[in-house]
């Protein structure tokens, strides 16, 4: 399958997934590429309960999780508000990796207030 190209910037992830409907169709398209097939029986007519996201098997009566087995499993926080969190920890996931000579140093990782660093408080790591 073909990775989806993700929004470079804030901007275009606004005007992607403007409301919660867009980011659960992206969700629904990733999980069931060619659309619902029932797990227990195999036939492709479903219905969506969309407050829970559920997909219903119209044959069996089934219910598929949009969100079972994924990193937003059992969530109560609109998927617009993880789309946008996983877009920051994506963009600035070398923020952490920038703290490291640091902790290798043996200095808590603090900089001077007075230059207005950023300093992270030893006591939260533990050193």
């Amino acid at each position: 399958m073909k990775e989806p190209k993700g929004p470079g910037t804030i901007v275009e992830l606004m005007a992607r997934f403007p409301d919660e409907v867009a980011c659960v169709e992206f969700l629904r398209k990733l999980r069931w590429p060619d659309g619902f097939v029932c797990p227990r029986c195999g036939k492709r007519e479903s219905g969506t309960i969309k407050t829970r996201r559920l997909e219903q098997c119209r044959s069996c009566c089934y219910q598929a999780s949009l969100t079972a087995r994924t990193v937003f499993h059992r969530t109560r926080k609109p998927m617009r508000l993880w789309f946008l969190a996983i877009f920051f920890v994506e963009r600035h996931k070398t923020l952490a990796p920038s703290l490291e000579p640091h902790s290798r140093s043996g200095g808590c990782g603090r900089a001077s207030p007075a230059r207005g660093h950023w300093a992270p408080r030893c006591s939260i790591v533990g050193t």
